[in-house]
């Protein structure tokens, strides 16, 4: 439980410390969760608006 426990506070006070590295490590995660949101999001309305638009038997 211990260790566990110094897991948590080590990893609290790399973020509060502003560690350059989890910086850069958070800021690249925040791009590419951001770019694959913006890619699904332009898919999904195409999508959407293709289906809801065009005429198909059935």
């Amino acid at each position: 439980m211990d260790l566990i426990l110094e897991g948590i506070k080590k990893a609290f006070w790399l973020l509060v410390s502003l560690d350059p590295e989890v910086l850069g490590i958070t800021l690249l995660s925040i791009k590419v969760s951001g770019s694959a949101t913006l890619i699904s999001l332009f898919i999904g309305i195409s999508v959407g608006a293709s289906v809801a638009l065009t005429r198909f038997p059935g």
